[in-house]
């Protein structure tokens, strides 16, 4: 059984013991992640989208732990000017588990 849910604004097609990278959570490590909302259910080839039957389900995920995203560099300059700048970024990103989906 498949499940579509989103997570801060991103969809995710997950079944149980998957593993996902989604942007830093408020969650420590072991903890059950909240605010999981559940769009559809993939189960035997048949799509599940009512919310009558949605609203049954339920997807359990806890935070496993936190790590950094790949470093982004942006190098901005203006010609002729003599100017030129070099900034990173590194995302906070949140580790999770999906443990149960149940109907």
């Amino acid at each position: 059984m498949k499940a579509i849910i989103e997570i801060q604004g991103k969809q995710f097609v997950v079944s149980e013991g998957d593993r996902l990278r989604v942007s830093h959570l408020p969650q420590k490590a072991q903890e059950e992640v909240k605010g999981i909302k559940v769009l559809g259910i993939i189960d035997d080839n048949k799509g599940i989208f009512s919310e009558k039957e949605l609203e049954k389900v339920n997807v359990k995920a806890v935070v496993i732990g936190e790590e950094k995203g790949k470093k982004i560099r942006i190098f901005t300059y203006k010609p002729k000017k003599r100017y030129h700048r070099t900034l990173g970024h590194r995302d906070k990103l949140t580790l999770i588990e999906i443990q149960k989906i149940s109907k």
